[in-house]
């Protein structure tokens, strides 16, 4: 029933998205989530998070504004290019689903910032091909990726994954990618000035942005939580072998444009496995997925399967917060 209903996008369903994702996050508006983590190593999160010093209503009302704005931006950018039909909610619901039961994502956790950038990253890099001007484009990719980079110390590597794109994309022109780099390199230095005339170069030093650990742990998830993942891993290996096999049987542009969004959950997927920045979080890959199991899903008419799939989905992801709140209480 939620997938059917979804399937359409007129004011109703705009509405029961909102309220949905609300009604999700509801027990965060009665016993506020504690104010953010101030980490020193991750510059962008600390200002942008600094006058949230106390637990208070904001916090769980902006984390729930910033994650519907987020699935209305895919789903349109989704639409816009075709993955989707245009008259679909499909990616905003899915992206809610998969987002909402997400540890701490009503407490204005550093991934809101950095899934709201990557969005808009993925809507520039499936504009470059056949883009007859795309010097706005890459310059401006450079640019998100240098933000993603303050935000969580790991997204330097994105630059490795727009590098791909480009390939993919776009005839070999070395002023695209010197053009990416200079747009990389503008908030760096701005940061690395704001931090020389504040007297706070040291801070620097605590950003690790190029190291990773080539060892990787099981996350200390919960049982519920690792049945949550294990179903979203379920469906998005359905997902995925259907999406490959029906690949090539696309027109080209759907193709290379499906192919760019692989490369972003597979860079992604690595990144979150080998980081071990502070405000890791699994919602990092989030973003990819719940891409590819609306496209998958949109091209379904036989339904009832995932219609089951996302019903669970759902009432975990209301278990986990209403749950979480009272097991926070209850310490």
């Amino acid at each position: 029933m939620l997938i059917r209903f979804f399937r359409s996008s007129y004011l109703g369903q705009y509405l029961a998205l909102f309220f949905l994702t609300a009604a999700i996050g509801l027990p965060h508006f009665f016993v506020y989530p504690d104010a953010p983590e101030n980490i020193p190593a991750v510059p962008l999160y600390s200002f942008l998070s600094m006058w949230a010093t106390e637990p208070s209503i904001w916090i769980p009302l902006l984390s729930l504004i910033l994650l519907y704005v987020e699935a209305l931006l895919l789903n349109q950018f989704l639409a816009d290019h075709n993955l989707i039909p245009k008259n679909s909610l499909l990616g905003g619901f899915t992206y809610i689903i998969l987002m909402s039961g997400m540890d701490g994502i009503y407490s204005l956790h550093p991934m809101l910032f950095v899934n709201m950038l990557l969005i808009l990253l993925l809507n520039l890099s499936l504009h470059l091909y056949q883009s007859k001007n795309s010097f706005n484009n890459v310059f401006m990719a450079g640019f998100l990726i240098a933000l993603i980079s303050l935000l969580f110390n790991h997204g330097i590597y994105l630059l490795l994954l727009f590098a791909t794109i480009l390939i993919l994309m776009r005839a070999l022109n070395w002023r695209e990618w010197l053009i990416s780099v200079a747009g990389f390199a503008i908030p760096v230095v701005y940061a690395i000035a704001f931090y020389y005339l504040t007297d706070r170069l040291e801070l620097l030093r605590l950003i690790d942005w190029g190291y990773v650990r080539l060892a990787f742990t099981l996350p200390a998830y919960d049982t519920v939580s690792w049945i949550h993942y294990g179903l979203i891993i379920f469906v998005l290996l359905i997902t995925s072998s259907h999406v490959i096999s029906k690949l090539f049987v696309k027109n080209i542009d759907i193709r290379k444009k499906t192919t760019a969004v692989f490369y972003f959950f597979t860079v992604l997927f690595l990144i979150f496995l080998f980081s071990h920045s502070e405000n890791k979080s699994i919602a990092l890959i989030m973003l990819p997925v719940a891409v590819l199991i609306s496209i998958y899903i949109s091209q379904l008419k036989r339904l009832w399967f995932y219609q089951l799939i996302f019903l669970l989905l759902l009432l975990l992801d209301i278990y986990q917060n209403y749950a979480g709140v009272w097991i926070r209480e209850l310490n």
